[in-house]
């Protein structure tokens, strides 16, 4: 079914790996974060970090609420998710206007789950909070980006 690109199923997955992944990369921005303004950003993507990740366990329940299941290896997450590897470790700024550009991609995403979701009303507010959720993290990356100018 997953070939289908169309299906509820498939594109619920993709969110799912796609937040997994995406959390693994705000983390090791996270982790790995150096310069003047260290602290300022180490804070911000503590907070980032972990929403995402709360958020992962949250779509994997509604996964498996509509009786699937959730893609939960590496290997899958990489081969499904719309959120690229950055194994370089980018200066801070970069950092953040890679994390805003991939925040737009999960947000794509959730409103491809959300369009085929209408008979899953339960789903749908779930996911439309969670583009709520993006969004005030894209308004906060972007504040930051601009701070930077």
């Amino acid at each position: 079914m997953e070939t289908n690109t169309s299906t509820l199923e498939h594109q619920l997955k993709v969110a799912s790996s796609s937040v997994f992944c995406f959390y693994l990369k705000i983390h090791n921005f996270h982790l790995n974060i150096t310069g003047p303004d260290f602290w300022q950003y180490h804070k911000l993507l503590d907070k980032f970090y972990k929403d995402v990740f709360d958020s992962f366990d949250a779509i994997s329940e509604q996964i498996r609420a509509l009786d699937m299941f959730a893609p939960a290896t590496l290997s899958r997450f990489h081969k499904l998710s719309v959120i690229q590897d950055q194994p370089l470790i980018p200066a801070p700024s970069e950092m953040i206007k890679e994390l805003l550009v991939d925040n737009d991609k999960l947000i794509e995403q959730f409103n491809a789950v959300n369009m085929l979701a209408s008979n899953h009303l339960g789903l749908q507010n779930f996911i439309q909070g969670r583009c709520d959720a993006h969004s005030k993290w894209g308004w906060i990356l972007r504040s930051t980006v601009k701070s930077q100018l």
